[in-house]
C-alpha cells in the first residue's frame, strides 16, 4: 500500500511504501541536488547523508558518481577552496585546524596532505604571529603569565611548540621568561 507523506523541509511530498522510503537514483539525485545548494561537499559527506536519509548502498553510490561525472562534486576543488579560505580569513587558523576540518568533510587524507602542502612552516608562524597578537592586544609590554597563557592557547587552537617557538623569536619574546 503506498501512502504520500509530507516531508519537513519545503513541503515536499515522498512516496513511502510499507514505511520505507522509495530507493530511486532519482530521488536521490533530488535530496544531493538539495544538499549542495546549501554548501559544497565533499563525496564521502555526500554518500553518508543518503545514506542517513534512507538510501541503499549501491543508490548512494550510484547518485554520488553521477555527481562528479556532472562537475558537482569535486573533493579536491573543495579542499583547496578551504586551505584557500583558511589562508586569506581574516582570523588566523593552525594547519592542524584545518586539516581537521577537511577531515570532517570527508575529504581523503592523501589528498588533504597533498593541498596543504602549500601551508609550509613560514604560513604556520606568520598565523602562529597573527593569532598572538590578536589574541593579546597592541600593546608591547605583556606579563611572563599573559604570553604563557596566550602560549597554551595557541598550542590548544593546533599551532605546534616549533612555530610558537618562532613567532615568539619574531615578536621579541622568550618562550620561557622568569616569573
Amino acid at each position: 500500500m503506498r501512502v504520500l507523506l509530507r516531508q519537513r523541509t519545503k513541503k515536499t511530498w515522498s512516496r513511502v511504501k510499507d514505511g520505507k522510503k522509495t530507493n530511486s537514483p532519482e530521488a536521490g539525485w533530488r535530496y544531493a541536488v538539495r544538499l549542495l545548494t546549501v554548501r559544497a561537499r565533499s563525496a564521502r559527506e555526500l554518500k553518508d547523508r543518503l545514506l542517513e536519509r534512507g538510501f541503499s548502498q549501491s543508490v548512494s553510490a550510484q547518485v554520488v558518481r553521477r555527481l562528479k561525472r556532472c562537475g558537482l562534486v569535486n573533493d579536491r576543488e573543495l579542499a583547496e577552496s578551504v586551505v584557500r579560505w583558511a589562508l586569506e580569513d581574516h582570523r588566523p587558523h593552525s594547519r592542524r585546524e584545518v586539516e581537521q576540518k577537511l577531515t570532517n568533510l570527508g575529504v581523503d587524507p592523501s589528498l588533504s596532505a597533498d593541498v596543504l602542502s602549500v601551508w609550509d612552516e613560514e604560513t604556520e608562524v606568520r598565523m602562529a604571529v597573527a593569532y598572538l597578537t590578536k589574541r593579546l592586544g597592541k600593546r608591547r609590554d605583556f606579563s611572563s603569565s599573559e604570553k604563557a597563557r596566550a602560549f597554551r592557547a595557541a598550542l590548544q587552537k593546533g599551532f605546534s611548540f616549533s612555530s610558537l617557538h618562532d613567532a615568539f623569536r619574531r615578536m621579541g619574546w622568550s618562550i620561557f621568561e622568569d616569573q
